[in-house]
């Protein structure tokens, strides 16, 4: 039976944050002109200032705009490679919906390292807004925890991923989330700055 311990980390490990560091910054908290409608500000102005999530076209924040699943995907595939993203320029998938598809390296990189398995029916529904759940999920298993193991990968999914998650920390600052519900570009934020600040599942 395996042992579980959890490693105190600066973030999915110390390496991620200056990677991401090292990325093009493409936003700055303060040049959003939608930045009073922010909620987590602290949490914006990180990811933003770290290259991980971008403003819009039109340079707004848009914090209320849900996210989908494949930008959802993205996030945590940047969030775990930083400056080093353009190694899995090559890295396909056999998902039948994200095949071309814009996001189709970050999906098939959360493929490979477990963090995903798609609708069960071979598809992945990328341009579906992500839930709280499904994303706390996707952080869950981005910080080591095994899905099986910790009952989040299988029948109740749901329940067993909430309660790891609010465990572990992922929803703190998040008081009141429908975590059945599309999460928001803030809430998100949110979500990736408590995965930088949570801990590392280690099994032995």
């Amino acid at each position: 039976m395996k042992r579980f311990r959890m490693v105190l980390s600066a973030g999915l490990a110390s390496a991620l944050v200056l990677g991401a560091a090292l990325a093009a910054r493409a936003a700055s908290y303060d040049t959003f002109p939608d930045k009073d409608e922010i909620v987590h500000k602290e949490a914006v102005s990180m990811v933003s200032e770290l290259g991980i999530i971008a403003g819009l076209s039109d340079g707004r924040y848009a914090p209320k705009q849900k996210i989908d699943r494949a930008s959802f995907a993205r996030l945590i595939c940047v969030t775990m490679n930083g400056s080093r993203i353009s190694d899995l320029d090559d890295l396909k998938t056999d998902l039948t919906d994200t095949q071309g598809h814009w996001a189709e390296k970050y999906i098939a990189y959360c493929v490979r390292q477990g963090i995903i398995t798609g609708r069960g029916d071979g598809t992945f529904a990328p341009a579906a807004n992500v839930t709280g759940s499904e994303a706390a999920k996707m952080l869950l298993v981005a910080l080591g925890y095994d899905p099986q193991y910790e009952g989040i990968g299988g029948t109740g999914w749901r329940a067993a991923a909430d309660k790891l998650a609010s465990r572990v920390g992922l929803y703190d600052g998040l008081q009141g989330l429908d975590t059945s519900a599309p999460l928001t570009r803030d809430d998100a934020a949110q979500m990736i700055c408590n995965a930088l600040n949570a801990h590392m599942a280690v099994y032995e």
